[in-house]
């Protein structure tokens, strides 16, 4: 089977799988709602883990499995297919990994430093990108023009969610955000982020498009 056709089909299992998770989390969310996730492992034992699980990484493992199947689109080499696949494996677990390795226990060095790592890659983002424009035409100027807006959607949707997470929305801290009736200024500042996160894949949608079509 040639790589295109396996490409294809790997892209649309990917959806389908992504679509499944979507419609499997609507079912369980009133169970979820109702018990939480050490409930629902109490009830169920370890199927109920398992059912958790699955809507956890369902999602990922079909994003992922669609980037491979896009990847073979054009016949690409084995072994840039492998290491991007490995990639790809390594961004799904991390999920995983990231408690693992640092624990599930509130830490502020960690979402400090980890912001302070993000600054540092927003502004190298940025640099690169405008160094990148430069040197491109002007139809393919316009496709990076789409992206630089959807790293930035990305980057203020990054800022947000540390806003919800710590100060002023204090999500982290439930009894603090109750204290301080937080509440709905933590659900506005969650609709901005759903609303950059939309406006990001949008503006990235249009650049990869309109690179598609500037590429000969």
């Amino acid at each position: 089977m040639k790589p295109q056709r396996i490409g294809l089909i790997l892209y649309l299992v990917g959806v389908a799988v992504m679509i499944g998770d979507v419609v499997y989390g609507r079912q369980i969310q009133d169970q979820v709602t109702m018990l939480g996730i050490a409930g629902i492992q109490a009830r169920d034992g370890d199927a109920g883990g398992l059912k958790l699980l699955a809507f956890a990484f369902l999602f990922p493992f079909g994003v992922a499995a669609s980037l491979l199947g896009a990847a073979l689109f054009a016949g690409t080499a084995r072994t840039p297919i492998g290491r991007l696949g490995g990639l790809a494996l390594f961004v799904v677990l991390v999920p995983i990994l990231a408690p693992g390795v640092f624990g599930t226990a509130h830490s502020p060095d960690y979402f400090g430093y980890g912001g302070l790592l993000i600054l540092a890659l927003v502004a190298a983002s940025v640099w690169h990108w405008g160094r990148y424009r430069m040197r491109l035409n002007d139809a393919k100027r316009e496709a990076a023009d789409w992206q630089g807006l959807g790293y930035l959607a990305f980057a203020l949707a990054a800022w947000n969610l540390c806003g919800f997470g710590g100060m002023p929305s204090f999500a982290v801290y439930p009894q603090k955000m109750i204290e301080l009736n937080a509440i709905p200024f933590a659900v506005g500042q969650l609709k901005a982020v759903m609303a950059l996160f939309i406006l990001g894949w949008v503006f990235t949608v249009l650049g990869l498009r309109r690179a598609a079509q500037a590429t000969p």
